[in-house]
């Protein structure tokens, strides 16, 4: 069945003065894309902005297939490097069921341009055989060669020997876009977002701003608590590749706190992840009684493991009176992965 191309006409006999290349290039720059099915939709009532649009369905290229001699195309709009074409009228198809196996059926539009005084424009099928892909014979760029021609699938039918159908897939999934808004259309519903961070919709400024501060220890600012001879609540911050861990607590006496804990090679407490040293470290930890009396002093090595063990020194079985636990230290640590950030 022929349909109608846009602008198309005969300057020598005065009909349609349009110069139709002209107006399809201006279309195409102001659509932003070359070949696709014309989206027909409206402002929802619901979305007032715009961001959401109704689809007209029934005038977009509406495909009714029950049986091979009952395969009905409804209106339609589609474009190719800006010529349109333009289906009015439900169009009709009969095709043969295959006489074993399937059979594929791609109901395609057509654009032929190779006569300069009369553009043609088509809707037909294409029997398939038993090949479930198609490449049209015809895929010229109408801009470039202006006397070109351009063939698109629409639809894919398939068949079995009872004529019934089997599938159907539509155009979007043969390869052929629906082009849903001109270029200035989406700039407008960007702006639309302004109170948006990005296209994606997903944060408003504000929420995206706060996110944005919940990562800044992306850049290696943090903290961590940990526990230091059984004694939690303590702190440990980094800066960059920097760690700096700073213990000044309260030691109550308890019989077996010092053997549990400061006994040679026992472990004291163990850093967190991503507060551990790039390498082996040594330090020094003292516990002292509240009259600023030493009661015990020892070595301790700070390993990559994160744990702090004692390596020399000495003081008491116990600690049988109120004291303080006193550890300061600093060291390299590895970068931070970029997925932990």
């Amino acid at each position: 069945m022929r349909l109608e191309v846009a602008a198309a006409g005969n300057a020598n006999e005065n009909i349609n003065l349009i110069d139709a290349q002209f107006q399809a290039e201006a279309l195409r720059a102001l659509r932003g894309k070359d070949c696709g099915v014309l989206d027909n939709s409206f402002f929802s009532d619901a979305n007032p902005r715009g961001d959401e649009r109704d689809e007209n369905v029934s005038f977009m290229w509406k495909l009714t297939a029950e049986n091979a001699q009952n395969i009905t195309v409804g209106r339609g709009m589609a474009t190719a490097y800006g010529y349109d074409i333009k289906n009015k009228d439900e169009v009709t198809f009969t095709v043969a069921a295959p006489s074993a196996g399937s059979k594929f059926i791609f109901i395609f539009l057509s654009w032929d341009l190779s006569n300069p005084t009369e553009a043609l424009g088509e809707i037909d099928v294409h029997d398939n055989g038993n090949a479930a892909t198609w490449t049209p014979q015809y895929q010229d760029n109408l801009i470039t060669s202006p006397i070109g021609k351009y063939q698109m699938p629409l639809y894919r039918i398939e068949l079995n020997t009872s004529g019934q159908v089997v599938s159907t897939a539509e155009w979007t999934a043969l390869g052929v876009e629906t082009i849903t808004g001109v270029n200035h259309a989406q700039n407008a519903e960007f702006s639309y977002q302004a109170q948006y961070a990005d296209d994606n919709i997903t944060e408003t400024i504000g929420e995206r701003l706060q996110t944005l501060v919940a990562r800044v220890d992306s850049l290696g600012f943090r903290q961590a608590t940990f526990s230091i001879a059984g004694i939690g609540g303590q702190v440990v911050t980094r800066q960059g590749n920097y760690v700096k861990v700073r213990v000044q607590t309260a030691v109550h006496p308890q019989l077996d706190w010092y053997a549990q804990y400061f006994a040679k090679d026992k472990t004291i407490c163990t850093l967190p992840v991503f507060f551990r040293p790039s390498a082996n470290v040594s330090a020094s930890m003292v516990v002292i009684n509240n009259n600023g009396t030493g009661i015990a002093a020892f070595a301790v090595i700070i390993n990559q493991d994160g744990s702090i063990r004692r390596i020399v020194g000495s003081g008491p079985d116990v600690i049988n009176q109120d004291a303080t636990l006193i550890f300061c230290a600093g060291f390299e640590a590895p970068a931070i992965p970029v997925e932990e950030r």
